[in-house]
């Protein structure tokens, strides 16, 4: 749909609300601008006890910073926040949405998949266009009985007003330097020429939404089925792939505070906003302290119900299994050094994600410094020939696709050009890595990306 010079993938029932959100949208960004707001919004509502965040897309989706409508500039750095803070371990995206803007759609898919923790989309009303693509890079999508999901698709539209001019005597005179230059102009008519432009540029920008229809892992069959703009209860969904159970969000939460249970000790020491532990808490989470990398701004929540704190749990030293279990990928020094310290599992974790911290700020600095001397960026042909020898076939799709964006995100110094350079070199290793990662279950996948994160900066994205 095109609103107001915007191209979107929005479900056109809501067309009018479009309308109403780019404009509070684009009055707030010139508030801003002029001094009269504070920038700092954010659309997570609730972190829970348990450390899962509730990030909520309600309304229409714009691509301006706005304190009156989902955005995306929001969506990327609230999960840039949620991702530093040590008192998250999950996420939920709470989508009331009926899609939004095409335009900064595929960054935010991309910021989507760079996230290392579990974070799964909830449809608690309308999931539909572009809210149902950016759930499709999430681990996994759920839907209250009544949701509408679907309208999957891409618009675009413009008036013809010739003949009303015509009628009222009036004649457009445009001088221009080309046939599709004045498209859309008002009182001008729309020609052949120009119609086939229009089409040809929703195919070309509807290629970055089937895409993440395929990253989700539905078929070419599947997504021809579910291609043609219909919307569906959640029920129909599942059937259809697109939804993977109906749950109430009280569930949804409940089970990805039982699968963050890993997290535990990072959070021993980690408090909200507002809010105290008690002494049972803090003895319950004996552990060395660690100190938050960053705080993410929440609502204030009013406070819960009291909860009888659990009895503290003591610890044994962990074995060399658990301590590989508790810290995959750790080094050999690092594992025996626990062992020598007679270190429980939770310290081992903290020890580990310590280390893990120290290496991505160090990193960092040297990627500034890089980039302040203005190193060289890779050329295409070092990174084919490197593509090239790490091969497509046999070992662990994740594995290969993961180290040809650790070798490119190397050279050229940037992870997110690196990943989106990859998607783009190499379909067939991308898909064959989005299917792996589908296959996980949501807790594993997350694992999976989250050391690769404290490792090797990865930064996992999607490009259109």
């Amino acid at each position: 749909m095109f609103v107001d010079g915007e191209l979107c993938q929005v479900d056109p029932r809501f067309a009018s609300q479009m309308q109403a959100a780019l404009q509070s949208s684009r009055s707030r960004l010139m508030a801003m601008n002029l001094g009269l707001l504070e920038s700092e919004n954010t659309m997570v509502s609730e972190i829970t006890a348990d450390g899962v965040a509730l990030l909520n897309l309600d309304g229409p989706l714009v691509r301006w910073e706005s304190a009156l409508a989902a955005n995306y500039p929001v969506l990327q750095r609230d999960l840039q926040k949620l991702e530093a803070a040590e008192n998250v371990t999950g996420v939920v995206i709470v989508c009331d949405c009926p899609g939004g803007a095409a335009m900064l759609c595929g960054e935010a898919c991309a910021s989507i998949d760079a996230f290392s923790k579990p974070i799964v989309a909830y449809a608690a009303g309308y999931m539909t266009s572009a809210a149902y693509r950016l759930a499709c890079h999430c681990d996994a999508i759920y839907a209250t009985e009544s949701a509408n999901v679907g309208n999957i698709g891409t618009r675009m539209s413009v008036f013809d007003r010739s003949q009303e001019y015509k009628q009222a005597g009036v004649e457009v005179v445009m001088a221009d330097t080309g046939p599709v230059k004045s498209l859309g102009f008002p009182g001008l008519p729309v020609s052949d020429e120009q119609r086939a432009f229009l089409q040809s540029w929703v195919n070309r920008v509807h290629e970055g939404f089937t895409q993440s229809l395929a990253a989700r892992g539905l078929s070419a069959d599947q997504i021809a089925a579910v291609s043609g703009g219909q919307w569906w209860l959640a029920s129909d969904a599942v059937g259809l792939g697109l939804v993977d159970e109906v749950k109430t969000l009280d569930e949804v939460v409940a089970a990805m505070s039982s699968a963050a249970v890993v997290h535990s000790a990072d959070r021993g020491s980690a408090q909200l906003k507002g809010e105290e532990m008690s002494k049972e808490s803090q003895a319950a989470a004996a552990v060395p302290e660690v100190e938050a990398a960053a705080e993410v701004p929440v609502v204030e929540q009013s406070a819960p119900a009291a909860v009888s704190a659990p009895a503290p749990v003591v610890e044994s030293a962990a074995s060399l299994d658990e301590l590989r279990a508790a810290c995959p990928d750790a080094s050999s020094d690092f594992l025996v050094g626990q062992l020598d310290a007679k270190a429980t599992a939770s310290q081992a974790l903290q020890a580990y994600n310590a280390e893990l911290r120290q290496q991505l700020q160090a990193a960092q600095e040297s990627q500034e410094v890089e980039r302040v001397a203005g190193g060289p960026a890779a050329s295409g042909s070092q990174f084919q020939a490197t593509a090239t020898s790490g091969g497509t076939a046999g070992g662990d799709p994740v594995a290969v696709f993961e180290k040809l964006v650790a070798e490119e995100a190397q050279a050229c110094g940037d992870r997110m050009a690196a990943f989106q350079s990859c998607v783009s070199e190499h379909p067939e290793t991308y898909a064959k890595y989005r299917e792996a990662v589908a296959s996980l279950s949501p807790g594993g996948a997350a694992r999976r990306r989250r050391r690769q994160v404290g490792r090797e900066l990865v930064r996992t994205g999607a490009a259109e």
